[in-house]
């Protein structure tokens, strides 16, 4: 974690890197703010039980930079909109990564997948971004 914002502004600040923020999949979901409770360590247990999550669902957990290199890549093909989707992208990922510690990627479920970017804000809270794929 390299910046010492504290959680107000953080919050405030993924609030508006996620509006209008979309991930596309089979279904286009938005993105939106996470934030959950006290961790002494990110891993699977901790996150599920922050979550509140049966750990019988299954997890698939990776880091973040594969996930932000594929949607923050702008193609010779895309459209504006898709441009400007990448971009907003590119910057969620400078402010995670410059105010969370340990950001990781959790993936639960089949097929309607909810995936979660999150680390560790300076309080050790988890913070991050959420959203959904649907992934047949």
């Amino acid at each position: 974690m390299k910046n010492s914002e504290n959680s107000n502004d953080l919050s405030e600040r993924l609030e508006k890197a996620c509006e209008k923020l979309i991930y596309l999949s089979e279904t286009d979901a938005e993105v939106e703010p996470f934030f959950g409770g006290k961790v002494d360590i990110l891993n699977t247990q901790s996150f599920l039980e922050t979550i509140r999550e049966s750990e019988k669902k299954p997890v698939e957990v990776t880091g973040a930079r594969q996930f932000f290199e594929r949607v923050s890549k702008i193609n010779d093909w895309h459209t504006a909109s898709q441009k400007k989707n990448a971009e907003k992208f590119a910057a969620l990922r400078k402010l995670l990564e410059s105010n969370l510690s340990g950001l990781r990627i959790f993936r639960v479920g089949r097929i309607q997948i909810d995936i979660y970017i999150v680390g560790i804000d300076k309080e050790g809270k988890l913070a991050g971004v959420k959203t959904r794929s649907v992934e047949t």
